[in-house]
């Protein structure tokens, strides 16, 4: 499946920002080298052995008081909110110089807590429009706790088609999986929310939720503690440029992902259902017969979701169908149904995770391979690296008896001379003369009949030269540059594999001309025979009668 896709810009800062620094508060700023040895944070093997050290008869208990108070998660949380090239050098007095790990994990332990009390309250200097509320240094901490321990529990029961706020699962690898999963795509729809800002309503069925795998009371009041004081917010369909944007955090990303989990699993069980309805091939029967089945896609990322079907139209209908009565009924969120339609996938876009996307014609796309294709093109593919080491290794040993042979020869020539070795330097005008004239032309038959051999020595005599470079011509002398010119021009003369392939055609074109030449001689000779013939048995006959 390819998709074309284009990013398109969804923010436009056009408003001012005022105090700085209130809204980014980072531990970067009080990291300290001159400390004892910086401390390793936990490894997420061992955040899951502290975490299912908790785990009876189905449910997480305790959590806030055995995980999430500890001062090794807190330490984590802290170092996960560290600049990347900072946090080698994070260590617990850096971290104490800000707030008491050891104390906040009292408080955290005892229900002492108090989310509101580590808040900071942000309002336009006109006194106009909504409050801000950004959690302090220390608040953020316990965040990235809640976060840590909640996406430990719940991401290995998301399903495969679910992204954002996941390890790994980002929006790139989204689009990797509707490229490469999607198949014959006919018809897709997004589903568009009205704006939407999780009330106390929502909060409680989200709590409930929580509550069917984790049986501590006191986490579960910490999460509604975040959302009545506005630190934590999950705001559907979008936000408002400089209003929402400071709330958002991992944690809502998490808790998005819970709250839609049964959504998700609504989704695959129609998909599971949808594939096993669709008739079984043998590989046989299937190599010969084009049979594209009906199937369903998804892909959610946060609140955005894409549902994609293989099929008629009428399955992407009652799709769409149960989709806005499940939303609206089972999770109380309110759909914009004019905007949540169905496109067809060839001829419409659709906008997703900020870009549009739009399937490639059907036409245009190969048919998908076989089994038995591929497996036919993988054996040609190893066949043909077989003859291409086979071709190598037969050169490199005609190299080798071709050196073996002028070797011998010259040894031969010398010794059976007056039956005795020559030391004196004739010997070397000997040798120079046998390779300029019975070893040259060996390697000339031998090396340049091949028009790949030359080729092959034509690339590698020409390609990436430094010196063809005009900024390095120009510091070289000009002996030196002239030598360069000279020798390329004398390779591209005895090389050059066009130069050879346009001799080898004319040498075949003349070839193919003389045996026309001589087929057509022997044609005239035989009728000019054959006419004489037939000339001289009717004067016969004429003579006879």
């Amino acid at each position: 499946m390819l998709f074309a896709l284009t990013r398109r810009s969804i923010i436009k800062p056009q408003i001012s920002i005022f105090t700085f620094s209130l809204l980014h508060s980072t531990l970067s700023d009080f990291v300290s080298v001159d400390q004892d040895p910086p401390l390793k944070p936990l490894t997420k093997p061992q955040l899951k052995t502290i975490l299912f050290s908790n785990y009876n008869h189905g449910k997480f208990s305790n959590l806030l008081q055995n995980v999430v108070a500890l001062p090794s998660i807190l330490y984590t949380a802290s170092h996960n909110l560290t600049h990347p090239t900072r946090s080698s050098q994070l260590t617990l007095d850096s971290v104490s110089t800000r707030f008491d790990l050891l104390q906040l994990g009292h408080e955290l332990a005892h229900n002492e807590f108090d989310p509101e009390s580590c808040c900071v309250r942000l309002c336009s200097s006109q006194k106009r429009g909504k409050i801000l509320v950004l959690p302090n240094l220390k608040l953020k901490v316990v965040i990235e706790a809640l976060r840590m321990v909640l996406d430990l529990i719940y991401d290995g029961g998301f399903p495969t088609f679910v992204y954002g706020a996941r390890e790994g699962l980002g929006r790139h690898t989204a689009v990797r999986y509707m490229k490469n999963l999607v198949e014959n795509p006919n018809w897709w729809f997004t589903v568009a929310f009205d704006k939407v800002v999780f009330d106390s309503r929502h909060v409680g069925r989200l709590c409930s939720v929580l509550g069917e795998r984790i049986d501590d009371g006191r986490l579960i009041g910490l999460i509604e503690k975040l959302f009545e004081t506005q630190v934590a917010r999950i705001e559907l369909s979008g936000f408002e440029l400089g209003k929402g944007l400071p709330q958002e955090c991992g944690l809502c990303g998490v808790l998005i992902n819970v709250y839609l989990n049964s959504f998700d699993r609504k989704v695959q069980k129609i998909r599971l259902r949808m594939n096993e309805q669709n008739p079984k091939f043998d590989d046989d029967v299937s190599d010969a017969v084009v049979y594209k089945p009906l199937k369903v896609y998804a892909v959610r990322y946060l609140d955005e979701m894409l549902l994609i079907t293989s099929g008629p139209k009428m399955v992407a209908m009652d799709l769409l169908n149960w989709v806005v009565k499940y939303l609206e009924g089972e999770l109380e969120l309110k759909v914009d149904r004019m905007r949540t339609v169905i496109h067809s996938a060839v001829s419409e876009k659709i906008d997703f995770m900020g870009m549009e996307f739009r399937a490639v014609t059907p036409s245009v796309l190969r048919p998908p391979l076989s089994e038995k294709a591929k497996r036919a093109r993988l054996k040609f593919r190893r066949q043909r690296e077989v003859r291409a080491m086979e071709m190598k290794n037969a050169r490199e040993r005609n190299r080798r008896m071709l050196g073996m042979k002028i070797f011998s020869h010259v040894f031969n020539k010398l010794k059976n001379d007056n039956n005795k070795f020559k030391f004196d330097y004739q010997i070397e005008n000997e040798v120079r003369e046998i390779f300029t004239t019975w070893a040259n032309e060996v390697v000339q038959e031998f090396l340049f009949e091949s028009v790949e051999e030359k080729w092959n020595w034509h690339r590698e005599l020409t390609g990436g030269d430094f010196l063809s470079l005009k900024r390095i011509r120009d510091q070289l002398p000009l002996e030196v540059v002239d030598a360069y010119d000279k020798f390329q021009e004398e390779v591209d003369k005895h090389l050059n594999p066009v130069k050879a392939r346009i001799a080898l055609e004319e040498e075949k074109r003349k070839g193919e001309e003389e045996e026309e030449r001589k087929y057509s001689e022997r044609t005239i000779d035989d009728l000019t025979i054959r006419g004489r013939k037939k000339e001289r048995g009717r004067r016969r006959r004429e003579e006879i009668q």
